[in-house]
C-alpha cells in the first residue's frame, strides 16, 4: 500500500499483458511499455517479429528501445489513469539513485526485496555503464520473473509479496 491505497506491481501488469494473444499482446505492450497506442506500421512489424521471437523477447525489445529510454528518463509522472502503466512505474524508478533503482526493480519485477549479492551485482553493472533498461531486462529474463509472467493468475505474485512482507522465504513448489 502507498499512502493507504493498494497498488499493483509492475509484474502483475506485465503478467496480464503476457497472457494476451498476438495483436492484443502487441497493443498492450505498446500501452504499458511505451505509454501509447501502437501505430499501424509498428503493430504489423512487431506481429511479424512474434513469428520468430518469444513474447518476452518482444517485451524486452520494446523496453530497451530508444523511445522507451527517452520516456523513462523523462522523469516521474502519472498517466492520469486510475492505475499507472508499467512505463509510469519505470519512469518513477528512473529518477532514483542506482541503489534505489535496483531495489525498486526487485520489488516491482520479482515482488520481493533484493538479496544482497544480486543487488550489489546489478548496482556495480550500472556503475560500470550498463543501462537501466538492460538491468530491468536481465531481471525480467530471470527464471524467477518468467515463472511469475507465465502464472495463470496472480496468486504466485500475491504469495511472494506476502512472504516478503513477513520476511519469510517463499517456495513455489510447496503447496501452502
Amino acid at each position: 500500500m502507498v499512502n493507504g491505497v493498494s497498488r499493483v506491481r509492475m509484474m502483475e501488469i506485465l503478467r496480464k499483458v503476457y497472457q494476451k494473444e498476438r495483436e492484443s499482446f502487441v497493443a498492450a505492450c505498446y500501452r504499458e511499455l511505451l505509454a501509447r497506442e501502437p501505430d499501424p506500421e509498428g503493430l504489423q512489424h512487431h506481429l511479424r517479429l512474434l513469428g520468430g521471437k518469444s513474447k518476452l523477447e518482444l517485451m524486452i525489445a520494446l523496453m530497451q528501445s530508444p523511445e522507451a529510454e527517452q520516456l523513462y528518463r523523462s522523469g516521474s509522472a502519472g498517466s492520469g489513469k486510475k492505475r499507472p502503466s508499467a512505463a509510469d512505474l519505470l519512469r518513477n524508478l528512473y529518477v532514483h539513485s542506482d541503489e534505489r533503482f535496483v531495489k525498486g526493480l526487485y520489488e516491482e519485477l520479482l515482488c520481493r526485496r533484493p538479496d544482497h549479492a544480486g543487488s550489489s551485482h546489478n548496482v556495480q553493472h550500472l556503475k560500470r555503464g550498463a543501462s537501466r533498461a538492460s538491468i530491468a531486462a536481465s531481471l525480467l529474463q530471470s527464471g524467477e520473473a518468467l515463472e511469475l509472467l507465465k502464472a495463470k493468475n496472480g496468486t504466485p505474485i500475491a504469495q511472494k509479496i506476502l512472504f516478503d512482507f513477513a520476511n519469510r522465504t517463499y517456495y513455489p513448489d510447496y503447496r501452502y
